[in-house]
């Protein structure tokens, strides 16, 4: 169990999908002195989950959310941004940064998210200065490009799809292959 005491720089919530791109940008945070409290090695065999993010969370000087179309429907999710949102609103030493990994619907993420300033890593001519841009804000300025982790995944294969009869058709598929 960790301490009651422990400080963290910063809480990532993330959904269990983005968790290989997690596991790499917690690496590189940590490389550069910031402590993380990151679920896969922070929280201890046999400890009380709910509690272990909560007294992180609120232990943590800002909460990085890492936004994917399967993190806006997480419960984990959602307990976590509430829970720093509604800790102090307006504190300036309670930050939820926003990083957006792939495309997702703005009317899915709640609103209470979508009114802040979002690290957006889906364009990639553009991604590089937004983390850039991101990395600077949290105080890291010693971080080259070529160190930079990789950048998420955003393939849609884990997707299920609801299709009409002109998507089939495009893709080429007769009733062979449905």
């Amino acid at each position: 169990m960790k301490e009651a005491s422990a400080r963290y720089d910063f809480f990532l919530s993330h959904n269990r999908r983005q968790k290989p791109w997690v596991r790499q940008l917690v690496t590189f945070l940590r490389a550069r002195g910031l402590t993380v409290f990151f679920d896969e090695d922070s929280i201890a065999p046999g400890e009380d989950v709910v509690m272990a993010l909560e007294r992180a969370i609120e232990a943590s000087d800002a909460l990085i959310l890492v936004l994917s179309r399967s993190s806006v429907f997480s419960k984990w999710c959602a307990f976590e941004t509430a829970q720093k949102i509604f800790e102090d609103p307006y504190s300036p030493l309670s930050r939820l940064i926003p990083v957006l990994v792939e495309p997702v619907d703005r009317t899915l993420i709640r609103p209470s998210v979508r009114r802040l300033d979002t690290v957006d890593l889906t364009d990639p001519e553009t991604r590089e200065f937004e983390f850039l841009h991101f990395l600077q804000s949290i105080g890291v300025t010693d971080a080259a490009r070529e160190s930079f982790p990789p950048w998420p995944e955003t393939s849609l294969i884990d997707e299920l799809h609801i299709a009409d009869i002109d998507g089939v058709t495009s893709w080429g598929w007769s009733g062979v292959e449905l």
